[in-house]
């Protein structure tokens, strides 16, 4: 979102793109909203997970890029657990 307002702040001389940096603004600013994490100061964002557990696996990685719908950690649910034993 920065990088696009500063497209917007910088692109003062051309029209087109200045609306075009506006319009990258908005539309980030509204994902934001989406994910619940507007409002948040500075160069880090916090996402909460939608289910709670223990992490099994994690792709995200400092510096990492990702595409929609990738999976960037395996939550294990250890609400309820099965035990098979023989006693």
């Amino acid at each position: 979102m920065r990088i696009a307002e500063r497209l917007q702040r910088d692109s003062s001389a051309d029209p087109v793109a200045g609306e075009a940096a506006a319009r990258l603004a908005d539309a980030t600013r509204a994902r934001l909203g989406n994910l619940q994490v507007g409002g948040q100061a500075g160069p880090r964002q916090t996402l909460h997970a939608p289910v709670a557990g223990i992490v099994l696996d994690k792709a995200a990685i400092e510096g990492a890029r990702f595409a929609a719908g990738e999976a960037l950690f395996r939550i294990a649910d250890l609400s309820r657990v099965w035990v098979i034993a023989e006693v």
